[in-house]
């Protein structure tokens, strides 16, 4: 038992420097290991330490980017900023001048229109220095074989001196005073339309004697009622009084369901006649407005009918201010036409005209009014050739091409100052009981002077047409085509 304690003991020792050699070189390895493990975390730290500092870099330069292109995009802001501003400075200097031109250029127009109109009249001066100009006698409108022709700027004498003037009594308002003629002195009138344009005047003007829109309103309504009378009844009082209770009597047919002095047509008459825009007319300004739309020339009519088509005030016309505007004469004017044929029917039947005759005119009128859109569309591609609008010099220039209802509107206007103007409808053409040989010999109908008519540019187209219609009625019977052809009867 001893002896194999001691073998055991004698073994370990043995044993013990072996296991130790085992545990240095273990240490060993596992410090090579170590450093093997620091040596590459180094490495590491080393590279994302790199990294690190290029994406810092990176970043630096991106910021650096950025803000260069901020400082370059606020510059260029600036920069285009400071162009807008010249470029409005310098569209505000071009539109004052071109104002400034604008308004030398009317001043030169309207000074060119008086040296025209002083010449004029010095001219009639020298023809009547041997003769004075006399009119008809006993105050009577003539009505002589030719027409009264329709005056045209440049071509009429201007109002005549006041020593040269004779008054024509043909209105209830007490003759033209001399001051009334000086005041007018210049504008292109004959004597009998200077008369007739002051009579008017007075006749509706406000009793401190200027004229509102009302009474502006009045006497277009009265001076258009007349020419839908006919030539033979024109110069009955009693026609003439029962025209003018149908234009004041706000019950009357004209009147009733609206506002006369609210329609464009009105309205903007009277600020192209108000010339100082101080809400009232005088007398100078309302004859210098008829002067124009009754005596002047196409540029005169052309300028008119733009401004009163305008009524947004844009120098331009849009193709529904025209359809709108159309849409309100084509219904004034059958409006005016109805009541007065309404109101001298028992005259027009004396004159033997049949009843058929009147109510299918008024039926042909009336299917117009009820559908406008057939007379105003079918111009509006001729007038506006494709665009949405047109300007006053394209107007102008496109004057052949007006919507026809624009040359009713200035036969209207023209009769104004023409008396003697053949009528809308008349009873020669209607009658069954006078001979066919009437219509060669009552003066101022369309007939006789067609050729005349049709060489004035102020309707005589337009009462041309209307005369073709109306050739075909005969002995008081009207033809099948009279309400197909309606349309005609507004042309």
């Amino acid at each position: 038992m001893l002896r194999s304690l001691v073998g055991s003991e004698m073994c370990i020792r043995d044993r013990a420097p072996e296991k130790k050699f085992f545990l240095k070189s273990d240490i060993v390895e596992y410090q090579r290991t170590i450093a093997k493990l620091e040596e590459e975390n180094a490495t590491l730290h080393q590279t994302y330490t790199e990294t690190n500092q290029r994406q810092r870099e990176l970043d630096q330069q991106m910021i650096d980017s950025l803000e260069t292109s901020h400082a370059n995009l606020r510059r260029t802001m600036v920069e285009s900023n400071q162009q807008t501003l010249q470029l409005e400075q310098q569209l505000a200097a071009t539109q004052k001048e071109v104002g400034e031109l604008v308004e030398a250029n009317t001043a030169l127009s309207n000074k060119l229109d008086l040296l025209t109109a002083e010449l004029n009249l010095v001219s009639q001066q020298r023809e009547q220095e041997t003769s004075l100009f006399q009119e008809p006698e006993h105050g009577t409108v003539m009505t002589g074989p030719e027409p009264v022709p329709d005056p045209v700027v440049g071509e009429q004498p201007a109002t005549p001196c006041v020593e040269d003037y004779q008054p024509v009594e043909t209105s209830s308002v007490a003759a033209p005073h001399q001051a009334d003629l000086q005041s007018i002195e210049g504008l292109p009138f004959s004597p009998l339309q200077a008369d007739t344009a002051i009579r008017l005047f007075y006749e509706y003007c406000s009793p401190d004697g200027v004229m509102t829109v009302q009474g502006l309103t009045k006497a277009l309504t009265y001076s258009w009622a007349i020419t839908f009378v006919s030539s033979e009844l024109r110069h009955d009082p009693e026609v003439l009084r029962e025209v003018r209770r149908c234009v004041l009597d706000p019950r009357s047919c004209i009147n009733a369901g609206a506002k006369l002095e609210e329609f464009t047509i009105f309205t903007r008459t009277f600020a192209f006649f108000d010339l100082n825009e101080d809400g009232v007319l005088d007398l100078p300004e309302f004859c210098c407005g008829l002067a124009k739309i009754s005596a002047g020339g196409i540029d005169d009519w052309a300028d008119f009918v733009f401004f009163i088509t305008d009524v947004s005030m844009r120098a331009c016309i849009s193709k529904k201010e025209m359809i709108e505007f159309l849409f309100q004469f084509i219904h004034l004017f059958a409006t005016i036409q109805g009541s007065v044929m309404e109101s001298i029917r028992s005259k027009l039947v004396a004159l033997h005209v049949s009843s058929e005759s009147i109510e299918a005119h008024m039926a042909a009128v009336q299917a117009v009014a009820k559908n406008p859109e057939e007379v105003v569309y079918p111009e509006m591609e001729h007038c506006f050739k494709g665009a949405d609008s047109i300007q006053l010099g394209q107007w102008k220039n496109n004057s052949a091409h007006f919507p026809k209802l624009y040359n009713k509107l200035r036969s209207l206007c023209v009769g104004i100052l023409a008396p003697n103007r053949p009528a809308f409808f008349e009873v020669s053409h209607q009658t069954s009981a006078a001979p066919t040989t009437a219509m060669t010999t009552h003066p101022g109908l369309p007939r006789q002077h067609g050729a005349a008519l049709r060489a004035d540019p102020a309707g005589g187209r337009a009462q041309h047409m209307l005369d073709l219609h109306i050739s075909d009625r005969s002995l008081g019977q009207v033809t099948a085509h009279t309400t197909k052809s309606s349309p005609s009867l507004l042309y």
